[in-house]
């Protein structure tokens, strides 16, 4: 027999224990450094953010994402989606969305965030006039997971549709407050911290040296007091006259003896940057090229991968509620951001127009995906442009011929001159054809040129009369 499916939640969250939700209203979160150390107050973490290593690595962490171009497009194929998508589009543009969105990123550092959707009437329609990120440590979740705003100790519920929740980092769908890098961040930032403090004391002690008397036994308290007033004296850089037989000299530190704490300083920064940025290449030096082609890639993924949680968590909130009210029926637009790789298109360009000149063509794909769409391929004339030019080419081809045989009298009129008087000179065939290979002998380059440049002519000729008459 075929079960019926359960429609009722079951395995629901319950908080820490079976008790808990009737002793308690509102949830306390499972971070346990934030509960122990900052007795859940996110200011604990809020404080992370001026240590100098934490702050430009988180920044560089949120500018990954606002630096990529975000889009907005239908989430169907009808034109009431189509309205919804122009509609959203618009907005976000007017409220500066990449703003919006690196303050929003903040939910990364502290789990959760906050954001005050503002609505104002726009005819028949309402418009979003405003996101405004508030402060994550102001707000808590009840037992129902629904969110409160903190108001001295008491907790206001908050209305529906109007506040806009981003949840990172939870293993489970029964942490509301999820788990930001904070979480991950106290420790190394604390021991920097701590390193550094007893770094500053060392230096102030032993940079200077300390300085030390060698008095001889029996010396009273009284005398020994004044002894350690003169050392305090010495170390503010004071002078002194001292009796003969005191001994006062200068301990100096070891060179090195400090340097394990510039290393532990270094340890807790590349701590710091991995919690961030899941790599060091871009705070500390790389080894090689394949290790940056790989922090790049890792760096662009984990950048992606806040964007998505972003837009997700913000088309089921404002995107979805604005769709409702505005275009029932519609389907929520799509709100991303476009992480395909940037194409130089000067570059793109040059490699084509090179391809081009050895015989390739790009194809439409190829045109689609490098400059986009709304292209249309147009094919080249049929008649090539050189070709066309060989109407003028037979031209001059043909005035060349012309000129030649109208100057052919010039050119060999005195030469069958002479001929003529050869043969009026000669008495036998035998003497003729001797007078004739003298002739050719005397001047031969005239004739031959005149010759060569009269055939060369009219093979041109003949060539391009032939092709024209096959187009």
């Amino acid at each position: 027999m075929t079960q019926e499916p359960i429609l009722e939640e079951i395995a629901a969250d319950d908080g820490d224990d079976c008790g808990r939700p009737y002793v308690a209203e509102i949830r306390r979160s499972r971070d346990e450094v934030l509960e122990t150390h900052g007795h859940g107050d996110l200011a604990l973490y809020e404080r992370l953010l001026s240590d100098d290593q934490v702050h430009p690595t988180f920044h560089q962490r949120r500018a990954a994402v606002v630096s990529r171009e975000w889009r907005v497009e239908p989430g169907g194929a009808t034109a009431l989606d189509a309205m919804a998508a122009d509609s959203l589009r618009d907005q976000l543009t007017h409220l500066s969305w990449d703003r919006t969105t690196y303050r929003m990123l903040a939910a990364i550092m502290y789990g959760f965030g906050v954001a005050e959707a503002m609505y104002e009437p726009d005819g028949l329609r309402v418009r979003l006039a405003g996101l405004r990120v508030r402060r994550s440590r102001r707000f808590a979740f009840d037992r129902t997971a629904r969110l409160r705003l903190r108001d001295g100790d008491s907790y206001l519920v908050l209305p529906d549709q109007k506040f806009w929740t981003m949840t990172v980092g939870a293993e489970s769908d029964d942490e509301p407050y999820g788990k930001g890098l904070g979480h991950f961040l106290y420790w190394p930032v604390w021991f920097k911290r701590n390193a550094i403090r007893f770094w500053a004391v060392f230096i102030e002690k032993f940079a200077m040296g300390v300085p030390m008397a060698d008095v001889p036994p029996g010396t009273s308290k009284e005398e020994r007091d004044k002894i350690l007033g003169l050392l305090e004296h010495i170390r503010a850089g004071g002078k002194l006259v001292k009796s003969s037989n005191i001994a006062i000299e200068v301990l100096q530190a070891v060179k090195d003896s400090g340097g394990d704490y510039e290393r532990f300083v270094t340890r807790m920064d590349g701590s710091i940057a991995k919690v961030v940025l899941t790599q060091t290449m871009t705070t500390d030096d790389g080894s090689s090229m394949a290790q940056a082609i790989v922090h790049e890639r890792m760096g662009s993924s984990v950048a992606k991968s806040d964007a998505d949680y972003l837009c997700e968590s913000f088309m089921v909130g404002p995107a979805k509620w604005l769709t409702e009210w505005n275009y029932p029926g519609a389907a929520t637009p799509k709100v991303y951001r476009d992480f395909t790789a940037q194409v130089d298109l000067a570059a793109a360009s040059a490699t084509d127009v090179a391809l081009a000149g050895i015989g390739y063509r790009p194809t439409a794909q190829r045109v689609r995906d490098v400059y986009g769409e709304g292209y249309e391929y147009s094919p080249p004339p049929a008649t090539p442009p050189a070709f066309a030019e060989s109407s003028t080419i037979r031209e001059d081809a043909s005035q060349s011929t012309a000129d030649l045989l109208t100057n052919w009298r010039d050119l060999l009129g005195p030469e069958v001159e002479r001929i003529e008087e050869l043969l009026g000179e000669c008495h036998s065939l035998e003497e003729v054809r001797a007078r004739l290979d003298e002739l050719t002998r005397s001047d031969p380059d005239t004739i031959t040129e005149a010759l060569s440049r009269a055939l060369f002519t009219a093979n041109v000729t003949g060539q391009l009369d032939n092709s024209g008459s096959s187009t």
